[in-house]
């Protein structure tokens, strides 16, 4: 009883701030939960984004007779959260003046509606899907086509270009024919945005977790980030030591910002 109390005394706050070894270590006790997360995604093909077909079953973006859809109220919502909120733009400083680079932009609608709130934001996307990006330059967004399956297709943009960069759902659709090549792929993608971010940028990606949770995970509350769909030690490799951590209700999802230097 008394450990429930606790539990949930721990895993009130929304967000946290923490370092690269603990999440690491995390992930460790939490690897079978991530290998789970891989497989749930390892039937989305190379193809299917391609073409744009994949959107099809999404709430946000969906098909209707060959004309891409886009539920802007969800979207917003979504991104409110993800983004456009106290907690996140006072971490990273957003004034918005800046320029920002959507990977896995899809229709747009997460830039669009950052547009809304902030006009005066230089913003850029890139999606594998030409349809996607039809629309989304529709809406005044510079757009590029790239395979976040091919090693060097960010190799385009330079160090620094960006001050922020956002992936939204992305990472854990990255699926190759093994759990090594996967990561391998992730991995060198958040590289990339590393060195793509100026100033900072934010990844989020779906909570995978069992029920009920682990009881060490419950006293740790969002420390859960270690659910994510990648390795939070692949952090570190590019040389983060500690970020923020923020939970998002809307897509049952969990956030990780980072900023790279202080302001």
């Amino acid at each position: 009883m008394l450990a429930s109390a606790l539990a949930r005394l721990f895993a009130a706050p929304s967000s946290y701030r923490y370092h690269v070894m603990l999440g690491s270590f995390l992930g460790l006790l939490n690897e079978k939960l991530v290998a789970r997360c891989i497989g749930l995604f390892a039937g989305n093909s190379k193809d299917q984004f391609a073409s744009g077909a994949v959107y099809e079953y999404k709430d946000v973006v969906r098909y209707e007779r060959d004309v891409l859809k886009i539920n802007l109220q969800l979207a917003r919502a979504r991104i409110n959260e993800i983004f456009l909120n106290k907690e996140v733009l006072g971490y990273l400083k957003v004034s918005g003046n800046e320029s920002l680079l959507e990977i896995g932009c899809e229709a747009g609608q997460n830039l669009a509606v950052i547009h809304e709130s902030m006009p005066h934001l230089m913003l850029h996307g890139c999606d594998i899907s030409g349809a996607a990006l039809s629309s989304a330059e529709k809406s005044g967004i510079s757009v590029r086509q790239i395979d976040l399956l091919e090693m060097n297709s960010l190799g385009t943009y330079g160090d620094n270009q960006v001050d922020y960069v956002l992936v939204s759902h992305v990472l854990e659709h990255l699926v190759a024919k093994d759990i090594q090549h996967t990561n391998e792929i992730r991995r060198n993608v958040l590289r990339h945005i590393h060195r793509i971010a100026k100033i900072g940028y934010v990844i989020t990606t779906p909570l995978i977790a069992s029920e009920p949770e682990p009881l060490m995970l419950a006293f740790l509350g969002h420390l859960r980030v270690a659910l994510l769909a990648f390795s939070v030690g692949a952090l570190g490799d590019v040389g983060v030591s500690s970020f923020f951590v923020k939970s998002n209700m809307h897509d049952d999802s969990i956030s990780i910002i980072v900023r790279k230097r202080q302001l």
